[in-house]
């Protein structure tokens, strides 16, 4: 009998695509430019909510001090996410592999911004936070005070039973 021959069939899978390549370089050097914002975040530079005349400290410049600023404001320390995630799909597409079902990564990214806002929101920050909102940012605070709240009630525990 005649040995089966396996014929590899051709997909884009396979191969690593040059445009795949420079996405992930682009995720890479995003997710960086990211980590030099919020590693040099300083709460003295201009941005959206602090009109001051002091220079920019920030190593990502104007622009680097305004999403590093909003990033904490809004979503504290869960914004490191915003670094680590993308960079984690742009190394997976600089090797050559897929990154499968993206768009459900993307909106799980998402949620798990939100949770873990609200998770860090639970911890008392240290003296030296300069955020008023803590260590989970205006997010995470109203998500920890609306389910204090609401699980603080008596009635709310006898209606859950």
């Amino acid at each position: 009998m005649k040995a089966r021959k396996t014929v590899k069939r051709y997909s884009i899978s396979n191969t690593r695509s040059p445009l795949a390549m420079l996405g992930g370089l682009a995720l890479c050097v995003g997710a960086f430019y990211l980590l030099l914002c919020f590693a040099t975040y300083n709460q003295a530079d201009p941005s959206l909510n602090r009109a001051t005349s002091n220079h920019v400290a920030n190593a990502g410049g104007y622009t680097g001090a305004l999403i590093a600023d909003m990033a904490m404001q809004v979503l504290g320390l869960s914004s490191a996410l915003l670094v680590l995630v993308p960079l984690v799909w742009g190394v997976k597409l600089l090797t050559g592999r897929d990154v499968s079902y993206l768009w459900l990564r993307f909106v799980l990214l998402l949620v798990s911004l939100v949770l873990t806002s609200g998770l860090l929101a639970s911890f008392e920050p240290p003296a030296s936070w300069s955020i008023a909102s803590g260590m989970g940012g205006a997010i995470g605070m109203v998500l920890h005070d609306m389910f204090y709240h609401t699980f603080r009630n008596g009635w709310f525990l006898l209606a859950m039973g």
